[in-house]
């Protein structure tokens, strides 16, 4: 396989960075939309629920499907198909393995369907990250993020036509429904595309568990990261919670939700698009530090060129939004923004270890980070109220810095 430099990447990053623009349109108009329409302390439940959503595939998933998507760069088709063939038999048994537990937990909180549609979110994002990774590893970065903002912005659209239409469908419950039908779809919508590759023979080999385990093994440092990374990214709103209650928790949560969404913005339309190309790159000892400043450029651009747009704009949203609360805590938006931003910086480098396969510099750096991001919620939380948890992302972020190389 031919090596890459970025220099071709533009258009098709400004074509991730528009598909991306649709889907942070979808995240920030459904937080706007809970927060007027169902309340603060909603969008706060809908918040925990998320991060349960988002944290648990990474605990499921053992960090396989970024270590065999990185070595997918460089497999024939017929390889890295049978190995993601493999990778979605195992995470499919896992998640039927566990429905009786799911079962188990609605039974004994009262809330079976809840319980169950959890899981069924969860196992369907577990899907999706997995096809995420292999399609960015096969330089199909558009393809991608077309699904990913089919399963992360366009049915939150589709909730809030409903719920104009038929207003008593305005509750939680059908936020979630809506949001698995929309999961659920961008894996019909792979399937279809997919359908040429030498699936017939990928699923016809029989699943062999002592593999799957090597991988897990392999895989251990990804997998202490990922967890890291997610819990780092997800655990201050329960900490809030238990300081502030759920109508600060609501507030938090939309302002975490625009700064997550800004930094999801320049992470896949930048960082996951140079990962293939740094691999490339790195394993032929060509052309990679060019590919390097490009991409370190290119991150900056990317996250001035979204937060402070943000930053300037969404103050003239409040009077609609018609919460008092959101005005009045207004700053720990920008102090939101500022830690994303940083957070961005710590995720350049990360990917540039990903390359090297330094994934347990990846994993510490995440534990770190998560460690910190803790320790300053705790810490600030009970002085500084909501700015605290606003300021502690960015805090945290600073801290690491000393632990960074200069090069990846």
């Amino acid at each position: 396989m031919k090596t890459r430099t970025l220099t071709g990447t533009t258009h098709a990053s400004l074509a991730i960075i528009a598909s991306r623009m649709v889907n942070l349109a979808g995240k920030f108009a459904l937080s706007f939309f809970i927060a007027r329409y169902l309340g603060l302390a909603e969008l706060g439940l809908y918040g925990l629920v998320l991060g349960i959503v988002t944290v648990f595939p990474a605990i499921a998933g053992f960090g396989l499907s970024s270590l065999l998507a990185r070595e997918a760069v460089t497999q024939k088709p017929a390889q890295f198909t049978a190995v993601m063939a493999q990778l979605l038999k195992a995470q499919s048994l896992l998640y039927a393995a566990l429905l009786p537990l799911a079962l188990l937990i609605g039974w004994l909180t009262g809330q079976p369907h809840l319980a169950i549609l959890t899981l069924a979110l969860a196992y369907a994002e577990q899907l999706n990250n997995a096809i995420f990774d292999f399609l960015i590893a096969r330089h199909q970065p558009l393809l991608a993020n077309v699904l990913t903002t089919l399963r992360g912005g366009l049915w939150a659209f589709a909730f809030m036509l409903l719920a104009f239409l038929h207003p008593q469908a305005a509750t939680l419950d059908t936020v979630l429904w809506i949001w698995l039908a929309g999961v659920t779809l961008a894996i019909i919508a792979f399937t279809a595309k997919a359908k040429s590759w030498p699936w017939a023979q990928a699923l016809g080999q029989k699943f062999s568990l002592k593999t799957y385990i090597e991988h897990i093994r392999r895989a251990g440092w990804l997998y202490v990261g990922s967890i890291a990374t997610l819990l780092g990214q997800n655990i201050d709103r329960y900490i809030v919670t238990l300081f502030l209650g759920l109508e600060a928790t609501g507030v938090y949560v939309l302002f975490w939700s625009i700064g997550n969404a800004l930094y999801n913005l320049t992470v896949s339309g930048v960082l996951q698009l140079a990962r293939p190309h740094l691999i490339q790159a790195r394993q032929k000892a060509k052309h990679y530090a060019v590919v390097y400043r490009q991409t370190a450029g290119r991150t900056l651009v990317s996250v001035l060129a979204t937060q402070l747009p943000v930053a300037l704009v969404f103050p003239l949203a409040l009077p609609w939004l018609q919460r008092p609360l959101v005005e009045f805590y207004l700053p720990a938006l920008w102090l939101v923004q500022v830690g994303m931003a940083l957070r961005t910086g710590l995720e350049f480098f990360a990917t540039g270890y990903y390359a090297h396969q330094r994934d347990a510099h990846i994993a510490q750096l995440n534990l770190l980070l998560l460690g910190l991001t803790v320790a300053c919620n705790f810490a600030l939380l009970p002085f500084l109220g909501l700015y605290g948890a606003a300021a502690a992302i960015g805090i945290a972020a600073l801290f690491c810095l000393p632990y960074l190389k200069v090069r990846a």
